[in-house]
């Protein structure tokens, strides 16, 4: 996402407060959140295989094979399943051309084989392109960070960060693989337990779980509750996802695990939590174009703390693609919001996020906090 600043008047920052709040909006257009809508998307740990009648050929077999299930993973991150499941085949010189780099990870080889692991990175507008002829819906962008507290329910006892919780053990020393919706696991320092305890957790405390979020600079905070299964390796996790406005759905999943290696539950259940997520993502926020829209909006402004948490809620949007301030008082502000998608579907993605638009019925619309104003 980009921040810009199309007109400000000086005038109007005559004062000291208005002066500190200059500064603070150059903050806010300077130093944008981490950008959502990359120029490419990269898949990473792509395993090949490939036997040849000689070296070279080997691994230029290898790479053509690689770039074909990276692609697969590629279109997986920004497209349901069922639909990337319908796509017409392409040759392999079509995804050639989808490319924009390549590198190899590891690799060894011998006269006729060569063994490797690969990354690539993917023209992000071919990869839209593809889908968008093929009338496919796809996400445009990655979702911002979800911060998981992984919760252990064992023993009749709630364990969070003392000691004992396996699950957030596990978490720790096996973070998901990037996609598109990234997944971060809590330090578990003494900030952390000092934040929130398992049972405000589980018992999902508004004040509490915000807190830690903005302590680690992310919009949404996924509550993970593991519970091993009475007899046998498995487990059921039961997960509620809060935003900042509130609970923001849950979801259930069992995993069968394996009674030779107790580890496996716990990475089938990181991997489920994590393809729920993605696919939360991309229900939420699949477009069928990616044509821009521009929307002016005046929003009201009660304090410095509003700028920050604004700042923070807008960078959660996958579709906004551009913020830029076209006027700014010391009370109030008017933006143009870039988007793609439609209205509705914007405004959808903004509640979801606490932030509500109102049309005032003289042409203008209003962006401002659902509820009571933020201090």
């Amino acid at each position: 996402m980009k921040y810009g600043c199309k007109i400000l008047d000086p005038k109007r920052f005559a004062t000291t407060a208005g002066l500190a709040l200059a500064l603070l909006l150059s903050l806010f257009v300077a130093a944008p959140a981490r950008a959502q809508n990359a120029a490419e998307i990269a898949v990473y740990g792509i395993d090949v295989d490939v036997t040849a009648s000689d070296a070279v050929t080997a691994r230029a077999n290898a790479v053509i094979a690689g770039q074909r299930t990276a692609l697969a993973k590629a279109l997986a991150m920004v497209a349901a399943p069922n639909d990337v499941a319908r796509l017409p085949a392409l040759t392999d010189s079509q995804i050639t051309d989808m490319v924009a780099d390549y590198a190899v990870e590891s690799e060894r080889s011998s006269t006729v084989r060569y063994i490797g692991r690969l990354a690539f990175s993917f023209r992000a507008d071919a990869i839209h392109d593809y889908l968008q002829q093929n009338g496919i819906a796809f996400a445009p962008s990655q979702s911002p960070p979800v911060l998981v507290l992984p919760v252990l329910l064992a023993g009749g006892k709630e364990l969070l960060w003392e000691g004992g919780n396996d699950w957030l053990a596990f978490w720790a020393k096996h973070p998901p693989p990037a996609g598109l919706v990234g997944v971060v696991a809590p330090k578990g320092d003494q900030a952390d337990a000092a934040a929130i305890a398992a049972d405000d957790a589980v018992a999902g405390d508004a004040a509490k779980v915000q807190a830690l979020a903005q302590r680690y600079g992310v919009s949404d905070v996924l509550v993970a509750m593991a519970k091993p299964d009475a007899s046998g390796p498995g487990l059921s996790v039961e997960a509620r996802r809060y935003g900042v406005a509130g609970a923001a759905g849950n979801f259930q999943l069992h995993v069968a695990g394996d009674g030779s290696d107790p580890g496996v539950a716990y990475t089938e259940a990181a991997d489920g939590i994590s393809q729920q997520l993605q696919q939360d993502w991309i229900d939420q926020n699949r477009i069928s174009s990616d044509v821009e829209q521009r929307l002016t909006v005046d929003v009201p402004i009660a304090s410095f703390a509003q700028w920050v948490e604004l700042r923070r809620r807008l960078a959660g949007l996958g579709t906004l693609k551009e913020v830029d301030v076209v006027y700014l008082m010391t009370n109030h502000a008017e933006f143009d919001l870039v988007f793609v998608g439609d209205r509705d579907q914007f405004s959808h993605a903004l509640q979801q996020r606490g932030l509500t638009l109102q049309d005032a019925g003289d042409g203008h619309v209003t962006l401002e906090f659902a509820g009571q104003t933020q201090g």
